[in-house]
This record gives C-alpha cells, sequence and structure tokens, in this order.
C-alpha cells in the first residue's frame, strides 16, 4: 500500500493530469498511486488552490506564556538550585507534575541552562569603591605601566580537589597506584608561594611556610624582592590587596 507523503512533483503531475481532463482512475494506474490519493489530491486543490498539504499543528504547548514567566522568576530567584528542586516549586505553585525533563526543555527554549559558576573574590562595596578610584587614577597612564611590579600570593592543594576528579582507566584497575587520587589524614596538604612580576619579566617565587604572617612578609620583601627590584630603579610596587 502507498503510504508516502506524495512528492510534489507527483503532487504537481496529478493536477497537471486532472486538469488535461484524464480521469482520476487513469491517472491512479499512470503514477502508480492509490486513486483515494489521487482524489484528496484533486479535492485539497479545488478547495485551496493548491495541492500542498497543510502542516499540522502539532502537540499543544504545556507551558503557557504566563506559565513560561512564573518559571523564569522562579529560576532566578533559586538561580544556585537544581533542577528538581525548581520543577518542584512549579510544580507546586500550579498543583501540576511536570516532569524535570519538560521544565528542562522549557529553560533551554528561553534561553538558560545550568553552568558550572565561576569563582570570584567577594567584594564588598568598599573594594569596590577602591578599585573604580584606583582605575579611574591611571586611566590614562601608558608608560608608567612598565615600571609597576606586581605581587601576590597563592596556596595550591597537593593532594586534595575542590572538584570531582575523573580518571581515564580499564576495568579492574579502579585500584591501581596510578589510578587512585592520593589524600592525606592530617594537614591541609597544601603549599603556598609568594611572587612577582613586571614588564621587565619574571621576579622571585619564594616557598612560604604555614600561613604567611606580617614577619615573614616582611623577610620576603628584604631577602628577595628589595634585591630583585634594586636592578630596575624607579619601579612602582604595587602589592597584593594594595
Amino acid at each position: 500500500m502507498f503510504r508516502k507523503e506524495l512528492s510534489e512533483t507527483l503532487r504537481e503531475r496529478v493536477i497537471g493530469a486532472y486538469l488535461s481532463g484524464t480521469k482520476q482512475i487513469d491517472i491512479s494506474v499512470q503514477l502508480g498511486i492509490p486513486a483515494s490519493t489521487v482524489n484528496d489530491t484533486i479535492k485539497r486543490y479545488k478547495k485551496t488552490g493548491s495541492a500542498t498539504p497543510e502542516k499540522c499543528p502539532g502537540r499543544p504547548k504545556m507551558l503557557t506564556e504566563r506559565d513560561t514567566r512564573v518559571l523564569r522568576c522562579v529560576v532566578h530567584a533559586n538561580q544556585f538550585s537544581p533542577l528538581g528542586d525548581i520543577t518542584d516549586r512549579l510544580n507546586s505553585s500550579f498543583n501540576t507534575t511536570f516532569h524535570h525533563n519538560t521544565v528542562r526543555k522549557y529553560l533551554h527554549n528561553d534561553g538558560l541552562g545550568s553552568y558550572t559558576a565561576r569563582k570570584k573574590t567577594l567584594l564588598t562595596k568598599k573594594h569596590k569603591s577602591d578599585r573604580l578610584r584606583w582605575c579611574r587614577e591611571k586611566r590614562s597612564w601608558k608608560e608608567e605601566w612598565k615600571q609597576v611590579v606586581w605581587s601576590d600570593e597563592s596556596r595550591f592543594a597537593l593532594f586534595e580537589s575542590d572538584g570531582r576528579v575523573r580518571v581515564w582507566r580499564n576495568l579492574g584497575e579502579a585500584y591501581n597506584q596510578n589510578c587512585i587520587q592520593p589524600t592525606v589524614k592530617f594537614g591541609d596538604g597544601s603549599v603556598m608561594f609568594w611572587g612577582c612580576f613586571s614588564w621587565h619579566g619574571v621576579g622571585p617565587l619564594v616557598v612560604v611556610e604555614g600561613n604567611m604572617n606580617s614577619d615573614d612578609y616582611v623577610n620576603i620583601l628584604a631577602n628577595y624582592f628589595i634585591p630583585w627590584v634594586n636592578n630596575y630603579p624607579n619601579s612602582i610596587f604595587q602589592q597584593d590587596g594594595a
């Protein structure tokens, strides 16, 4: 049985044969398509002036425009909540039983997606005000930037990661030495470094034992930084946090 939708070419041939006076049964035999299909095509042409069938409207939307606006508000009010919680809140608002996949589809259609939150330093209003003032004071600088020496200290974890660590391995290798993540029972397993750099190049990199206090900082400046920066007269020392 011929079940496929007629191609545009076949529909045109059906209508062309019909307009030339060919009987429907003869059109069916000549083109090798069911007589009912020929009849439907000709009836559609008589009614609409076109042999092309209308597109099906598809399934109706489960969420109205108003529902979508409410969903958007729920998400913006709970930006760090998982999809399951968002779905529960939406269902509570409408007394419905939407599946989380349905909610995800509507969020994606609305341009919303779930991504890993970027980590940034928490800034107070004073921090923001001070940084803005600092930028405005130096916005006309050009060659002066070559004199600036930047410094910072950072702590690096040796054994633990802030997130889930993944490894490529074969079955049965879960406990192979090369496939496990080492952990420590005591201590934080980290090391701190202090360093600096400028337009001229990288300055000294100093390992800091434990946590750095004011005495440690003064010793680093006296024993490492000053001997290095003396090679570059008129340098401007931009301390971390200053």
